[in-house]
């Protein structure tokens, strides 16, 4: 039996998680759509959607940086260059 590379085994991790992200994905769907039935309409002020959707573009953009030897925090040299500093700014944060 072949034994995994270390890269093998990430993905292996990785394909893991991405399928418990899609059913906490699912879950959020279904309170979305739950809440809607319930107040239709636009609801674009809610703090806990905006601070979730922010994470989930932020979580994204370090994963890439890290895996590209970029930093994903705005304290480390070479933070300019980073797709996390771009994320930041396209959410509309100052760093």
């Amino acid at each position: 039996m072949k034994k995994l590379t270390e890269k093998e085994k990430l993905g292996k991790q990785l394909e893991k998680r991405r399928i418990q992200f899609y059913g906490l994905h699912g879950k959020i769907v279904v309170d979305i759509n739950k809440y809607l039935d319930k107040e239709p309409g636009i609801h674009s002020n809610i703090r806990q959607v905006e601070v979730l959707t922010d994470d989930i573009c932020l979580f994204g953009a370090w994963i890439t940086d890290r895996l590209e030897g970029k930093p994903g925090t705005p304290d480390i040299e070479g933070y300019d260059k980073s797709l996390s500093k771009k994320i930041r700014k396209a959410l509309g944060y100052t760093l």
